[in-house]
C-alpha cells in the first residue's frame, strides 16, 4: 500500500514539475512583433532617463506656480516660561520711596508753592517672582527689485526645463528609430551570409558527387569543403553582434533581457525628391532642439545679470511686533483674568503689558556695491561678458547647424542616386553568378571561378543594404534637425 502511494506522489511531483515548465512564459512565450513605431512608444514610456526628466520638469512647474511666495511676509511666534535660578534673597530689591505732606497751619502758603514743609521717606522690599511668562509675536517683509527677477527665474527655468525635455524625447526617438534600422541592417546581413552558406554547402555536395563520378579531382572536393567550413566562424561572428546590439536595445526600451521581440519594419525605401537647404535654415533654423536650448540658456543668464542689478536696488522693510509679559506669578495666578479689583467690582490691572512692541518701516541702501571696482559691480561685468560669450557660442551653433542641414541633405541626394546604381550592380551580379554557378555544376567552371562571382554579388548587396540604411538615417537625423517629419520638409520647401 505504501509503494501504491509512493508511485502517486511521484506521479503528482512529475506532472508537477512540467506544469511549472509549461506555465513559464518565457520559454513559451512566442516571438513579439514590434515595428518602428511600437519601439519608440516602448522606449518612451519605460525609459529611465526620460522617466528623470520628466520628474525634474514637474518640479520646475510646481516651482513656478509657487513662485509667489517669496513676497510671502514671515511671520514668528514664540512663548518663554522661565523659571529663576535665584534664591529668593537674590530676587528681592529693596526701593526707597518718598512721602510728601504739608503743615495744615502753612496751607494757604502751600497751595501757591511748589515746595513741601514735610517730605518721609520710606522703604519697600519687592520680590520677583520665581517663574516668569512672556509671549512674542513678529511679523516682516521686505522687498526689493530682486525678488521680481527671482520670480521670473521660475518662469524661464519652467520653460528651460520643457524645451529639455522635448529634445531629450526627440533625442531619444532618434537613438531608437537608428538602433532599430542597425539591428534590420544586421539582420539582412546575416541572411545574406546563410544564404551564401547555404550556397557553398551545395557546392560542396555538388563537388562530393561530382568526385565520386570522376569528374573532378580530390583537391576539387576539398576546396569546396574548406570553403563552406572558413564561411562558419563570419557567420558566428555576425550573430554574436547582432545579440550584443539586441541586449543593448531592449535596454534603450526598458525591456528585460530575456524578452522576446520580433523586429518587422523595413528600411526605407528612397522616393526622389528635391529639399532646398537654403530654405530650410532661413526658416527653420530656429526649431533646432540644440538652438532653443542655448536660447533659454541664454535668457537665464540675461535673469541672473538682471537679478544681480536689483540687488543694488533699496531694500524696503515692513515689520510689526508684540511681546507680551505676564505681571504675575504664572504658577499662582491666573493668565487671563484681572489681578485686582476694586471695591466696586471693577477691573483694575490686566496681567499682561507690553514691553518692547513696535510698527517698523525701514528703508535700506547698499552703499558699498555702488562703489567702483567692487565685488557686485565686478560679478555684473563677468555676468556681461558671459552673455556675450554664451551669444557667440550661440552663432556657431548655428553655423554648426547649418552645415550639418546640408551635409545631411547632401548625403540624402548621394544615397538616392548610390541606390540606383547599385540595384543595377546587383542585378549584374546576379545573373553572372548565376551563370558561373550552372557552368560549375556541369564542370565547366572551376571553384574558385565561382567565389568570385558569389563574392561580387554579396559586395553588391552588401553595398545596397548599406546605402539604403544611409538614406534612412540621414532622413532621421534631417527631421531632428529641422524638428519635422520628412513629409513636413518636403512640403515646406516647395
Amino acid at each position: 500500500m505504501k509503494q501504491f502511494y509512493l508511485i502517486l506522489f511521484t506521479i503528482w511531483l512529475s506532472f508537477s514539475i512540467f506544469a511549472d515548465e509549461s506555465a513559464d512564459p518565457i520559454k513559451l512565450r512566442q516571438a513579439q512583433p514590434i515595428d518602428i513605431n511600437d519601439a519608440v512608444q516602448l522606449a518612451l514610456e519605460n525609459n529611465l532617463g526620460l522617466k528623470q526628466k520628466k520628474v525634474s520638469q514637474t518640479s520646475k512647474v510646481f516651482g513656478m506656480a509657487t513662485s509667489w511666495n517669496i513676497f510671502m511676509p514671515t511671520i514668528t511666534m514664540s512663548a518663554t516660561l522661565a523659571r529663576s535660578n535665584l534664591s529668593d534673597d537674590d530676587r528681592t530689591t529693596t526701593t526707597t520711596g518718598y512721602i510728601l505732606s504739608d503743615n495744615p497751619a502753612d496751607a494757604a502758603d502751600v497751595a501757591n508753592s511748589a515746595i513741601y514743609d514735610y517730605i518721609t521717606p520710606y522703604t519697600v522690599d519687592i520680590e520677583r517672582y520665581k517663574w516668569g511668562l512672556s509671549a512674542n509675536f513678529d511679523l516682516s517683509f521686505n522687498f526689493n527689485a530682486a525678488m521680481v527677477f527671482q520670480a521670473a527665474q521660475t518662469v524661464i527655468d519652467w520653460k528651460s526645463g520643457k524645451i529639455s525635455l522635448e529634445k531629450a524625447t526627440k533625442e531619444l526617438t532618434k537613438n531608437v528609430q537608428t538602433q532599430y534600422y542597425d539591428l534590420i541592417l544586421m539582420q539582412k546581413q546575416i541572411a545574406l551570409t546563410q544564404k551564401n552558406l547555404e550556397s557553398a554547402r551545395r557546392r560542396m555536395e555538388q563537388a562530393n558527387v561530382n568526385y565520386l563520378n570522376g569528374s573532378v579531382p580530390r583537391l576539387s572536393k576539398l576546396s569546396a569543403e574548406v570553403a563552406y567550413e572558413n564561411m562558419k566562424p563570419a557567420l558566428i561572428e555576425l550573430e554574436n553582434g547582432f545579440l550584443l546590439a539586441m541586449l543593448g536595445f531592449k535596454q534603450l526600451l526598458g525591456l528585460k533581457e530575456e524578452a522576446n521581440i520580433a523586429l518587422t519594419s523595413e528600411i526605407n525605401t528612397p522616393v526622389p525628391y528635391e529639399i532646398n537647404s537654403e530654405v530650410l535654415i532661413s526658416k527653420y533654423l530656429e526649431k533646432n532642439p540644440d538652438i532653443q536650448e542655448m536660447s533659454m540658456t541664454i535668457m537665464s543668464l540675461q535673469n541672473a545679470r538682471n537679478m544681480a542689478i536689483g540687488g543694488l536696488t533699496p531694500n524696503i522693510s515692513l515689520g510689526y511686533s508684540m511681546d507680551p509679559t505676564f505681571l504675575g506669578d504664572p504658577m499662582d495666578d491666573k493668565w487671563f483674568e484681572n489681578m485686582d479689583t476694586d471695591s466696586d467690582g471693577e477691573d483694575d490691572d490686566f496681567p499682561w503689558e507690553q514691553q518692547s512692541g513696535m510698527f517698523r518701516f525701514t528703508i535700506s541702501l547698499p552703499i558699498s556695491s555702488w562703489v567702483p571696482f567692487a565685488k557686485e559691480q565686478m560679478d555684473l561685468m563677468k555676468a556681461q561678458f558671459q552673455i556675450k560669450e554664451t551669444k557667440l557660442a550661440m552663432e556657431q551653433l548655428k553655423q554648426g547647424k547649418e552645415v550639418e542641414i546640408k551635409s545631411t541633405i547632401l548625403k540624402l541626394k548621394k544615397s538616392m542616386e548610390t541606390i540606383e546604381a547599385l540595384k543595377l550592380t546587383v542585378d549584374m551580379a546576379e545573373e553572372a553568378y548565376n551563370l558561373a554557378n550552372a557552368a560549375y555544376n556541369e564542370g565547366a567552371k572551376e571553384l574558385l571561378e565561382v567565389e568570385d562571382e558569389e563574392n561580387n554579388l554579396t559586395e553588391a548587396r552588401l553595398n545596397l543594404l548599406r546605402a539604403e540604411y544611409d538614406y534612412t538615417v540621414a532622413i532621421l537625423e534631417l527631421e531632428y534637425l529641422l524638428d519635422m517629419n520628412i513629409d513636413e520638409i518636403i512640403k515646406r520647401t516647395k
